[in-house]
């Protein structure tokens, strides 16, 4: 996706982020006089992309021979600057008359590949959108270039504030929002006949909420609200169904979302995630962690006490005596544990799922206490009713 087969090359393009990986102007930099700032409001471009950069002026001597202003971001790991085309856009909020200046420009020397003046639209009441071509004459001879965005802070109001800034290099098919040509020239020459997605990542998650949802990544790319990946990143989705469709289209494959089995690992993180702890308490145990791991809580939400737990690496079944605070005998609760055969059991496409389910419904005995038994490489949740 990102920085990958997704031909876009700004990163960081429009300053997405979450709780678990917040929001910054990582691969962003002030040219000139610029300060920037990251900036979060109800005024920003739209509820799915709710942060954006603002721009202002640095107090300057007047007599130097520049009031030119702005932005400017490195790209993934670099901006192979080529002879060739490349399209872009970018948003903006703030009065300004006069023209944006639009460069690649390398960032060892200085020397600018390619530019443009792009008329502004902008105006202090909303965002307008601005688009370019820049078609550079030569080559760059490393990677260690930037696109800028400059203006004249002498005709602007105070500051002015951008977001989504995009550009995009030829791409396979020509498909707006596409994909890089070298890659998919690549994947061509294997010849596949199926194309599987999401990817089991995807599916999972990482956290409750971060699932794939194909609904949030259709539609224009200000609208694409973007989410943590399980790999610690966050994804814009500017590669979302359309594009997952269209790659399948251009190369003549079937999409699936059967072509490979359901992981074991799926099993694990639905049963944990859909029992979710409002808050962790504190617990005692007479062993410490290993073979035995837990956690214990509650679901405020539901008014339920919440024990998790998993055994890896156990020479025999452990026996358990949980009890909760507050919870008197008698209570009932639900007892899940996912076990298989063999602890390297994994599913294979068109098997039957290794994965054994066993649910069974427990009282509390004298004390609030609920006692059971984990056999070895199991997972388990048990939660009062």
């Amino acid at each position: 996706g990102d920085g990958g087969l997704y031909a876009e090359l700004i990163r960081n393009r429009a300053f997405q982020g979450s709780d678990t990986v917040p929001a910054s102007l990582d691969a962003w930099s002030p040219v000139n006089h610029a300060i920037l700032s990251l900036q979060n409001g109800t005024d920003s471009l739209s509820p799915a992309l709710h942060n954006y950069v603002r721009v202002s002026a640095a107090a300057i001597d007047n007599t130097q021979d520049t009031l030119r202003i702005g932005i400017a971001n490195s790209g993934w790991w670099g901006l192979d600057v080529q002879v060739q085309p490349y399209t872009g856009s970018f948003f903006v909020k703030g009065s300004f008359n006069g023209s944006f200046s639009v460069a690649l420009r390398s960032s060892a020397t200085n020397e600018t590949l390619a530019s443009v003046d792009v008329p502004s639209k902008s105006v202090g009441s909303g965002w307008t959108k601005h688009e370019f071509s820049l078609a550079p004459s030569k080559a760059a001879t490393t990677v260690n270039n930037s696109l800028e965005i400059t203006f004249d802070a002498s005709n602007a109001t105070k500051y002015l504030d951008f977001s989504l800034i995009s550009l995009f290099p030829p791409t396979y098919n020509n498909r707006t929002n596409g994909f890089r040509v070298e890659l998919m020239e690549a994947i061509a020459e294997l010849k596949p006949k199926f194309l599987r997605f999401p990817g089991g990542g995807n599916v999972n998650g990482i956290l409750k909420g971060t699932q794939h949802k194909w609904n949030e990544t259709i539609g224009p790319l200000e609208t694409r609200l973007g989410r943590t990946a399980v790999w610690g990143y966050y994804e814009t989705q500017g590669l979302g169904l359309i594009e997952y469709l269209h790659w399948c289209d251009d190369l003549g494959m079937e999409p699936s979302k059967h072509a490979a089995p359901q992981e074991v690992i799926f099993h694990v993180y639905k049963l944990l995630a859909s029992h979710v702890l409002t808050e962790v308490l504190p617990s005692t145990a007479d062993a410490g962690f290993g073979p035995l791991y837990w956690v214990s809580g509650c679901d405020n939400a539901m008014d339920a006490s919440v024990f998790k737990a998993a055994v890896y690496n156990s020479t025999a079944a452990i026996p358990m005596e949980v009890p909760f605070d507050g919870v008197g005998e008698g209570t009932v609760a639900e007892l899940t544990i996912l076990t298989a055969d063999d602890f390297s059991a994994e599913n294979v496409l068109g098997g039957p799922d290794v994965v054994k389910h066993n649910i069974s419904s427990l009282t509390a005995g004298s004390g609030g206490s609920y006692r059971f038994t984990l056999p070895d490489a199991s997972v388990a949740v048990l939660r009062t009713s």
